[in-house]
């Protein structure tokens, strides 16, 4: 998934300023969408649209004997005042009697459109029938259009670049903006992101390997890993030059992460494994920051975190890790520092991975829930929380 260049963080604004201090929000505000507290509210991404709004995407279920479970989106300003909320209820068969749907990214354009990448499970004549879609909304939230992309739950990822949209999973496609297809290449196994380059060639990455296509759909090459357990997740980043395609992994069996660095020709230039933790559970979300010739890696499971600083040549800087429990998304701030998010323990770390300031919401996050945007030094970080009337979306505004 792209480096966003603002990215939104779980918390109130807070100058963060004291090494290694406990700080709290400069400004926080829980979000449900129903005033007795019964829904839940699922938060999976936030990003910052063309007017420095705060989109947040996930899913909002309604309990009780009719339950459902339906797409989020949401828009908020700077200072944590809702702007608008909508729930969208997607079903690629008409035929569905009930359909259970979330969005799992999103992104926008320039003039404001919101364009959410989401998944749903259908029930069709008492069968489970599932699918991945996509939904266009303008900057109001107000719906223009909707279409499946996928007969299975396999997009994770949605880039734009260069006017266009892009997905993978069990194939990559390539669609404008009006939700036109306009190239699909099947894989013989699922992706989990996509990256586009300055030239329109396109990179994908899953368990087995990482491969680039051409602008055309071509296979030019492709790198399998020898690894055979990777059945989590990987993340893949471009470096801010297109000269490298960086990439991260996690093997479900044995705790091991896998960080690696390709030519754009699929040379490698250097790999590397990082054990962490002794938790099989790898909720947490490898993540990977390029600024400045330097490289930040963001490593976790359900117990431990870890956050490796590397050279263009993978040569380690430095190396910061605790167990204060999963990564969910990592950003760099303007002045150089690094946040990290996840389960609603947020951290900033200096330029020598010595730990700035710290944060734990009020309330025990998800493990699987986090995410956070950076603009400047601001930041904004969100999360699913579990309060005592239910759970809602924690968001908040750190500044340094």
């Amino acid at each position: 998934m792209a480096n966003r260049t603002k990215l939104a963080l779980l918390a109130s604004p807070v100058l963060i300023s004291a090494c290694g201090q406990d700080v709290n929000p400069e400004w926080e505000t829980y979000f449900s969408t129903s005033d007795n507290k019964n829904n839940i509210e699922w938060l999976n991404h936030v990003i910052a649209d063309n007017n420095d709004d705060l989109i947040l995407a996930g899913s909002v279920v309604i309990t009780g004997v009719n339950r459902n479970q339906n797409s989020l989106l949401a828009k908020f300003d700077q200072n944590g005042n809702k702007i608008w909320d909508r729930t969208f209820d997607f079903k690629s068969n008409p035929q569905a009697s009930k359909s259970d749907d979330s969005v799992v990214d999103v992104v926008t354009d320039n003039n404001g459109n919101i364009y959410a990448l989401g998944q749903t499970i259908e029930t069709v004549n008492g069968d489970a029938e599932f699918s991945s879609f996509i939904i266009k909304t303008n900057q109001d939230g107000d719906l223009i259009w909707q279409q499946s992309i996928s007969a299975a739950q396999d997009s994770f990822d949605i880039e734009l670049k260069d006017n266009a949209l892009f997905v993978t999973g069990l194939a990559t496609q390539k669609l404008s903006l009006d939700g036109e297809v306009l190239l699909s290449i099947d894989h013989s196994d699922r992706n989990w992101d996509v990256e586009i380059d300055d030239l329109g060639n396109i990179y994908v990455a899953g368990r087995t390997g990482v491969s680039q296509y051409s602008s055309t759909g071509e296979l030019v090459w492709s790198q399998p890993t020898t690894d055979s357990n990777l059945s989590y997740r990987v993340n893949i980043e471009l470096d801010e030059y297109n000269n490298a395609i960086l990439l991260a992994q996690s093997d479900l069996n044995t705790n091991t992460q896998y960080i690696r660095s390709y030519s754009l020709f699929g040379e490698s230039n250097w790999s590397k494994s990082v054990s962490i933790g002794g938790s099989n559970e790898l909720v947490g979300h490898p993540a990977i920051v390029v600024s400045n010739n330097q490289y930040w890696f963001a490593l976790s499971d359900s117990s431990e975190r870890t956050v490796l600083s590397l050279t263009v040549n993978g040569a380690q800087n430095w190396r910061f890790e605790d167990a204060q429990g999963p990564i969910q998304a990592m950003a760099r701030l303007a002045n150089g520092n690094i946040a990290i998010t996840g389960a609603g323990k947020s951290a900033l770390l200096g330029s020598r991975g010595d730990v700035v300031a710290t944060n734990t919401a009020q309330y025990s996050g998800s493990t699987t829930s986090g995410s956070l945007v950076v603009d400047g030094n601001q930041m904004f970080v969100g999360t699913s929380v579990s309060t005592p009337n239910g759970i809602d979306i924690h968001l908040a505004k750190f500044e340094q």
